[in-house]
């Protein structure tokens, strides 16, 4: 397993090449920090979208969280799914001196200590 840097001081796995089937898209659930809301997220993410599209990746759905129905993650308020075509374009992402650049906006916006982020498979 190769290991990714995403986002800063947390680490995730993410699979060596002969194990991409696994890696097709990730989920992030959105939980704000106290003052912020969806139209702060809103300007982070116009400035993060050029930046991941240089490496293929693609946001394929979101949606903003209507109700909570447990879990930890109450103050949650969006899931994000995204499209990832392989391992490489995740970490040429956290490598890329623009997206370093959105790191103190990003941990402003966001409460990673309820930040929750998942790989998922190709589907059924």
């Amino acid at each position: 397993m190769q290991k990714v840097n995403f986002p800063k001081n947390q680490v995730y796995s993410l699979p060596n090449n002969e194990e991409y089937n696994l890696l097709r898209g990730r989920s992030d659930v959105v939980v704000m920090n106290p003052g912020y809301d969806l139209e702060d997220r809103a300007a982070y993410e116009s400035a993060l979208f050029p930046i991941t599209q240089r490496y293929g990746m693609e946001q394929i759905g979101s949606y903003d969280i209507v109700q909570h129905l447990g879990g930890d993650a109450e103050e949650a308020t969006k899931l994000n799914l995204w499209s990832i075509p392989n391992p490489e374009a995740m970490q040429a992402l956290v490598e890329d001196a623009d997206y370093q650049a959105l790191e103190d906006m990003r941990n402003e916006l966001h409460n990673f200590n309820q930040l929750t982020l998942y790989r998922l498979s190709e589907g059924i």
